[in-house]
């Protein structure tokens, strides 16, 4: 057997060492058969065979050889052959390497779940040769810390010690602000690594930093038990590795923002929907449930009722007005409301809506824990809206904790996000929402309470009121430790305030008696005619009906009605038609019009925004209303009021 120095090259052994010996005993035993039997396919057939396989060096390493062979028969009948022999260790590294990265493209592209992505990542990683551990960090940046998301044969102490890296703490942190890599040959003689990390022992790191666009959002780093530096070929393919982790975690972003977005578009459907219906069933609720509420009012200021009377006129009073205050809830959805904004202390706002529920809580024996942020600034909302929205909440938490009979904390904190974002959340420690629930909590009718201990919109009414101001509003499970609930509020500048809604115009505590007045109610429910009629006659006005808008014209075109109460849906012409045609033929008559509707539609609202009428919603309460007539027919009290 002649042996070339070549040869001995490749192997590191002398030639001395090499002859005699058998040319399989070097090769891995995965490889031995495969190159056996292309040998002696060779010797057999007398053709050209060419096999690729590792061969052990005299180092220790394996490295990758391929064999070409021709055998020939000599003059002598005997089998010899010719081997030429080369090292492809270099081709077969990058043949791994671009296969290792076409792996993880595939990942990226193939995988919605940015955990799997990340263990083919560290699989395909800790293939590597000289690859020991392997961590993958992504930086929080609300609780500004870099977070372990993944790892390989990382010691469980130090999973518990550097899970979570606060800023500006550590190496991790200088590689996220600095955007550089960093090559460490010995952990243990470089100032910057931390505790943790020293007690892995003798080794060498790699961190390379994740980049989404020109920002660094983790890190990844590589440890080799080998004391060495990694080379810049072994940089170059695991920054490459890092930039597909990067595209992965920007495509779980995207694909999260667009499940998001899709969220909110089915949730903005659910509302419209229920808004159409409501829209659609109001009037007819409450028109009877108008005069209900009326009667029962005028009755229990009759004197002489003895208690059995007044007890069961309180509760038909009562219970009108509940099933009033659900259609009112119903209404947020469907009315086209425009926010009175003014210029608010969200701090403020929050401490109002605990105080508004402050015994509750203390006779549910719920503690309250409060932490409002410093210089949050002022922003434009409507105060008794979004104060609304945080009793609701504070109310859902309360009944949550109340439930389990032992009481309960309630953490309420307050901090500015970005800059533009006022961020409040509502930490209880009750059941939770389950998983089930969670996709469905602000949807309207959805309660989680026992029949009959909730309407289920309580949080549907703040998502929406929410979202009318811009803002944002979810809800979390926090497993097994109770519920959270994070509003966030756009930071506005102070901007003038709109007129005051025309039902909610302040009315005088005084009120002159209407004597003498002459009313047109046009109106076509029969039983609201006469509770309109027996209010308002009480005192001392003149009444007279229409039923619809067409009958109307022909009454009041002379003008010498001093007021005319109007309904908005009646058949044959509405009151909308009404008031156009009226307003034509004699606008004076038309500056005599109130309206009263108990249709929330957004044709009924945009009209009365447009117009500026005064309304007033059905059902009513029969004082306010009276109130409401009596200030209107009589203009300087009015201006004073």
């Amino acid at each position: 057997l002649f042996v070339s120095p070549i040869c001995a090259e490749l192997t590191g052994y002398a030639q001395s060492e090499l002859q005699g010996r058998n040319a399989f005993d070097f090769m891995h035993p995965d490889d031995r058969p495969e190159a056996m039997a292309v040998f002696m396919r060779a010797v057999k057939n007398f053709t050209t065979e060419k096999t690729i396989f590792r061969a052990l060096h005299k180092s220790g390493e394996y490295q990758w050889l391929e064999c070409v062979g021709k055998p020939f028969l000599t003059a002598a009948g005997e089998v010899r052959g010719v081997i030429i022999t080369r090292d492809i260790s270099e081709r077969k590294r990058r043949e791994e390497e671009l296969l290792a990265l076409n792996t993880l493209m595939k990942a990226v592209h193939r995988f919605l779940d940015l955990c799997e992505v990340y263990d083919v990542a560290l699989d395909v990683i800790m293939k590597m040769e000289n690859m020991d551990m392997a961590m993958i960090y992504l930086v929080d940046t609300e609780k500004r810390e870099a977070v372990l998301q993944a790892s390989r044969n990382v010691p469980e102490f130090y999973l518990k010690r550097a899970g979570r890296i606060p800023y500006p703490k550590g190496i991790t942190w200088k590689i996220i602000e600095s955007g550089a890599i960093k090559n460490i040959e010995d952990a243990q003689k470089d100032a910057e690594i931390g505790d943790a990390g020293r007690e892995l022992g003798h080794h060498s790191l790699l961190g390379i930093p994740i980049f989404q666009g020109t920002e660094v959002i983790g890190v990844i780093w590589f440890l080799s038990y080998k004391e060495r530096k990694f080379s810049e070929h072994e940089v170059h393919l695991l920054s490459a590795m890092g930039d597909q982790i990067g595209i992965a975690i920007a495509k779980a972003k995207m694909l999260e923002e667009i499940k998001t977005a899709q969220e909110r578009l089915v949730q903005s459907e659910k509302l419209a929907s229920l808004g159409q219906m409501v829209s659609s069933i109001a009037h007819e609720i409450n028109n009877p449930l108008t005069p209900i509420m009326g009667y029962s009012q005028r009755l229990l200021m009759k004197p002489g009722l003895d208690e059995g009377e007044k007890k069961s006129l309180e509760i038909i009073s009562a219970s009108a007005q509940r099933v009033a205050k659900i259609i009112e809830n119903l209404l947020s959805f469907a009315r086209n409301y425009r926010p009175y904004r003014t210029y608010q202390d969200i701090n403020a706002l929050v401490g109002e809506a605990l105080e508004n529920r402050s015994q509750h809580l203390k006779l549910g024996n719920i503690e309250v824990i409060t932490d409002y942020g410093e210089g949050i600034p002022r922003t434009m909302v409507d105060s008794g809206q979004v104060r609304q929205v945080f009793i609701n909440i504070i109310l859902n938490a309360e009944q949550a904790m109340s439930g389990r009979g032992s009481g309960g904390c309630l953490r309420v904190t307050t901090g500015l996000r970005n800059g533009d974002l006022i961020k409040i959340t509502f930490e209880d420690d009750g059941p939770g929402f389950g998983k089930d629930a969670l996709a469905k909590i602000f949807d309207p009718f959805f309660t989680t309470k026992e029949p009959g201990k909730g309407t289920g919109l309580g949080l549907a009414v703040a998502y929406g009121i929410v979202k009318e101001h811009g803002g944002e509003i979810r809800a979390e499970n926090r497993e097994g430790r109770g519920a959270l609930i994070v509003v966030e509020l756009p930071v506005l500048e102070e901007a003038s305030p709109p007129e005051v809604r025309p039902d909610e115009k302040p009315v005088r505590k005084s009120v002159r008696k209407g004597g003498g007045k002459r009313i047109l109610v046009i109106e076509d429910e029969e039983l609201v005619v006469d509770l309109i009629k027996g209010v308002l006659e009480h005192d001392d006005m003149t009444i007279d009906v229409a039923r619809d808008g067409e009958e109307a014209l022909a009454k009041s075109v002379s003008g010498e009605y001093d007021l005319i109460v109007c309904d908005i849906k009646m058949p044959v012409m509405g009151g909308i038609a009404f008031y156009n045609k009226i307003s034509v033929i004699n606008p004076l008559v038309a500056r005599k019009v109130i309206f009263i509707t108990g249709d929330p539609s957004s044709e009924t609202m945009e009209f009365l925004n447009t117009t500026g009428k005064e309304y007033i919603t059905k059902p009513f309460k029969v004082e306010k209303f009276r109130e409401r007539v009596c200030e209107l027919l009589s203009p300087s009290e009015r201006a004073n009021a």
